[in-house]
């Protein structure tokens, strides 16, 4: 047997690739932000005051990815303070139909290159929400140029929106969304590795009554909607993960881990979830009605490059 082959038996006993341990990890910051830019009647009137708030709460957050849910308005007002440092942007741009007026209200702004983009507009609608192209933004993010120490590194992000509202008709599009967007994340997820999803779910792993719930035949409908997506897209949503990452369960601003991973290469953790608040952090005054919150999330690498941990 020549030098350096090795035996079928060899082979078999080799642990599968993505189950093998990443040479390294990477630690990203990640942003998510429902900025409330809304119409002024549909709001408090001040949106053009509260986007420069929210921008110098974005701009101190530290965030290497910023997510942004709501951003129908002054999107670019919005993330004006972090224009040099994230110039990498995507967007769930267009209209999910003809009729409807506004946009996904979907951007993401980053540090790393964005290598790949696709989006989904939700077929289904209900309520005030029809007037929205809500949907599904992935953006497959390249690493490799924010961490030096690696060959290669990417990670596969879904920012979404979903639909609002405890009618039974905007309960029942909720639950038909809950299908669509896991199909979408079933089919643009890599095989193996893993992904996040982060966005304004407007559903959670709690199926008690909180603010965000009108009563208890609410809640539970949500928490259903949420356990159905997430089992069908391979999520982990809820439980003691969630818990262990700050997240409170009520809470439907959310980040998401799935995908195969294993500890393996691209594998995707999610380390912990701060709540920053929804006021800018200079002044106190309002940025929006909802608090924006800051993951820190690890992602196995295979192939480093020049050594190191690669955390941040």
């Amino acid at each position: 047997m020549a030098w350096g082959a090795r035996t079928a038996r060899q082979q078999s006993d080799d642990p599968p690739r993505d189950k093998r341990p990443p040479d390294t990890t990477v630690n990203l910051k990640i942003l998510l932000f429902n900025v409330w830019q809304l119409p002024g009647w549909l709001t408090d009137g001040a949106a053009a005051q509260r986007a420069a708030r929210a921008a110098r709460l974005i701009a101190r957050s530290g965030a290497d990815v910023v997510c942004l849910n709501e951003a129908f308005l002054r999107g670019d007002a919005v993330l004006s303070e972090v224009k040099g440092s994230h110039p990498h942007r995507a967007e769930l741009a267009g209209r999910a139909s003809f009729l409807t007026p506004m946009g996904s209200g979907i951007r993401v702004a980053s540090r790393a290159p964005i290598a790949a983009t696709a989006g989904r507009f939700f077929q289904s609608r209900a309520g005030a929400d029809r007037w929205a192209s809500k949907g599904v933004l992935h953006a497959r993010l390249d690493l490799a140029p924010l961490f030096p120490e690696v060959a290669a590194a990417t990670l596969d992000l879904f920012v979404t929106h979903m639909q609002a509202g405890a009618s039974p008709p905007e309960q029942a599009s909720r639950e038909r969304q809950a299908a669509e967007a896991a199909a979408f994340l079933r089919e643009r997820a890599p095989a193996p590795g893993g992904f996040l999803l982060a966005g304004d779910l407007n559903m959670s792993p709690c199926a008690a009554v909180s603010p965000h719930c009108a009563t208890e035949e609410d809640a539970r409908c949500r928490s259903q909607a949420f356990g159905a997506m997430c089992a069908q897209a391979g999520i982990v949503g809820g439980g003691q993960e969630a818990q262990d990452q700050q997240q409170q369960p009520e809470e439907i601003c959310r980040f998401c881990v799935g995908g195969g991973g294993g500890g393996g290469s691209n594998a995707v953790r999610l380390v912990r979830v701060t709540n920053l608040g929804r006021r800018c952090p200079d002044t106190g005054e309002l940025a929006s009605d909802t608090d924006a919150l800051l993951a820190e999330v690890e992602i196995g690498v295979r192939g480093g490059g020049g050594g190191g941990s690669g955390k941040r």
